[in-house]
């Protein structure tokens, strides 16, 4: 069984109209003017949060102060100077205005052919919405602890999905028990 993945990287923002826009060096995947994204209240706050897959630029400086968590839960000193090529950023909109940004670095779950096809345009079914109180997700509850809000399901080259979350500590990847 694969361990749970936790991510820890949170990047707080001024507040304004466009508080929830993009953080410099943070690019959008997606073709043309179709951004890979979905909105969800991932964090169970009651407000709308929107999640993105994106890059993040080489020698992009995220200021001090802000952690950054590989998938491994290993922190490293600094983002990679070649940037991440994939990673996913959950953006949540304050009680009082501003942004605060997640960037969950997924590079290398993300580096296969499904996700290949998903960045594409050819697999929206890659990433898919598990609203609170639907029946996916309440079937994802009775394996996942804890689960209280949106999630999403993320399709792996096995064919077994995973479900990223947020959890009071940040953001977990679980990884069901593989069935033959």
């Amino acid at each position: 069984m694969i361990p749970p993945l936790h991510f820890v990287f949170s990047l707080a923002l001024s507040a304004g109209p466009s508080a929830c826009e993009l953080p410099s060096g943070i690019l959008p995947l997606g073709t043309g003017d179709q951004p890979l994204s979905r909105s969800g209240d991932f964090n169970g706050d009651g407000r709308v949060d929107v999640l993105r897959f994106v890059s993040v630029a080489p020698g992009t400086a995220l200021g001090a102060g802000v952690t950054l968590s590989n998938a491994l839960g290993k922190e490293p000193a600094v983002l990679p100077a070649g940037g991440l090529k994939r990673a996913v950023l959950v953006s949540h909109v304050q009680p009082k205005g501003g942004c605060q940004h997640t960037l969950l670095a997924l590079e290398e779950f993300l580096a296969t052919p499904t996700w290949d096809a998903f960045v594409e345009g050819k697999d929206a079914q890659a990433a898919t919405l598990v609203k609170k109180g639907t029946k996916p997700h309440q079937a994802w509850k009775k394996k996942v602890k804890g689960l209280k809000a949106d999630a999403l399901a993320l399709a792996t080259e096995a064919g077994i999905p995973v479900l990223l979350h947020h959890t009071r500590g940040g953001y977990l990847v679980f990884f069901p028990a593989e069935e033959p």
